[in-house]
C-alpha cells in the first residue's frame, strides 16, 4: 500500500488514542478537504487560477489533469472537483467536505492504525488506535519541526498549517502539554503556515479550509451559547 495521504494522517492525528472520537469535530471536516485540495495541488492535478489570466477569474480551482492518480480517495474529490469547474476555493472545500471523513477512516483501519468500533446508534461510532507506531513516528517528526526548529518536509508543512488553522497544534504534539512552551509552538506554527513550504496554491487550499472552518466553529460556538 502507497504511503499515507496528508489527510489520513491528518485524520489519525486529529483521533483521540483511547475514546476514538475525532477532536475538534465540527471543523475537522473542512481541514480535512483542505488537506485533499492541498494533495491534490501538490500533484499538479489542480490548480488555483492567479490574477490576470485571460481564460479564467482569478482564485478558481480548476483541474488541469483529470487523469487517475491510482488512489481511490484523490480520484474521487478529482471527480468531484470537475463537476463544478472554476469555483471558488472556500466553495471547492464546501464540495470535498461530502463524505470526507469516512473513507479516510476505512483507510486507517485497513492499514492497521485504527480499530472500528461499531455502535448500534447512528453516529456512535468509534476508531481508537490499534497500532501507534506510525502516528508516534509521526509526532516525533512533528516535534523535531515545532520544537527543535528542524526544517519540515512539504507533508509536515502542510499538517502544520493545517492544525494550525485548527488552533489545536500544541494539543496534538504532546498528550502532557506541560512539557512544551505552547505559545512558542503556535508562533512557529503559524510562521511556517505563512511561509511557501508547499506551493501558493496548495498554501491557498490551506487558507481556504482554515477560514470555511474558523466559520463553521464560529456558528458552532454561537449556537452553544
Amino acid at each position: 500500500m502507497s504511503a499515507p495521504l496528508i489527510a489520513e494522517d491528518l485524520l489519525l492525528l486529529l483521533t483521540h488514542e483511547q475514546k476514538g472520537t475525532v477532536r475538534s469535530s465540527e471543523s475537522a471536516d473542512f481541514v480535512l478537504a483542505g488537506a485533499l485540495l492541498a494533495e491534490l495541488t501538490l500533484s499538479g492535478r489542480v490548480r488555483i487560477t492567479e490574477k490576470g489570466e485571460t481564460s479564467h477569474k482569478a482564485s478558481r480551482v480548476t483541474v488541469v489533469d483529470p487523469s487517475p492518480t491510482d488512489d481511490e480517495i484523490l480520484d474521487g474529490a478529482l471527480a468531484r472537483l470537475s463537476t463544478k469547474p472554476d469555483c471558488k476555493p472556500q466553495k471547492a472545500i464546501e464540495l470535498l467536505t461530502k463524505k470526507v471523513r469516512r473513507p479516510l477512516q476505512d483507510r486507517l483501519v485497513e492499514r492497521g492504525f485504527l480499530r472500528h468500533e461499531r455502535s448500534r446508534f447512528v453516529g456512535f461510532n468509534k476508531w481508537p488506535e490499534a497500532d501507534g507506531r506510525h502516528e508516534a513516528e509521526l509526532r516525533a517528526g512533528l516535534f523535531r519541526v515545532l520544537v527543535q526548529n528542524e526544517e519540515p518536509t512539504v507533508h509536515q508543512a502542510t499538517l502544520i498549517a493545517l492544525l494550525s488553522a485548527l488552533k489545536i497544534v500544541d494539543k496534538v504534539l504532546a498528550e502532557d502539554v506541560s512539557t512544551i512552551d505552547k505559545k512558542a509552538v503556535r508562533k512557529r506554527a503559524d510562521e511556517l503556515r505563512k511561509q511557501n513550504w508547499t506551493s501558493e496554491a496548495a498554501r491557498k487550499a490551506i487558507e481556504a479550509a482554515a477560514a470555511t472552518a474558523a466559520i463553521i466553529a464560529s456558528t458552532a460556538a454561537s449556537a452553544g451559547s
